[in-house]
């Protein structure tokens, strides 16, 4: 069992930046528009949450291959494959579930986490 965690825990790790980042966005969403209501557009909407994509897929892939017990190229392609996985996910099933005003925040999130993955996967980004 802790043989199969340590060699998934840095897709776990990735989840878990991607979801707290998402989580993080929203609510500070909220505090801008109730705050800052009149000057809010949507355009700062979804701009909002197309650069918090960015930075939860290189927060994500960073923290997963930190905690990753081994650094070489197969774990890079899955963690950029989960990356992947993971915004087509929010482009096409969580923003279709949600429907209303969250709608094309999430497809800006999920197509800045797989735009972002696609760079991760060139390997441009680090030596492993």
């Amino acid at each position: 069992m802790k043989q199969a965690w340590n060699k998934t825990k840095h897709l776990v790790t990735a989840l878990i930046y991607i979801i707290g980042i998402l989580v993080f966005v929203t609510l500070f969403d909220i505090v801008v528009a109730v705050l800052n209501g009149r000057f809010y557009s949507d355009a700062a909407f979804v701009a909002l949450f197309g650069v918090s994509g960015v930075f939860a897929a290189f927060l994500g892939y960073g923290a997963g291959m930190d905690t990753a017990e081994t650094k070489n190229k197969i774990t890079r392609r899955s963690l950029g494959l989960l990356l992947a996985i993971t915004g087509l996910l929010f482009i096409f099933f969580f923003s279709e579930i949600e429907g209303g005003e969250y709608r094309i925040p999430f497809k800006a999130y999920g197509i800045t986490i797989v735009a972002t993955s696609l760079f991760l996967l060139s390997g441009k980004f680090d030596d492993y």
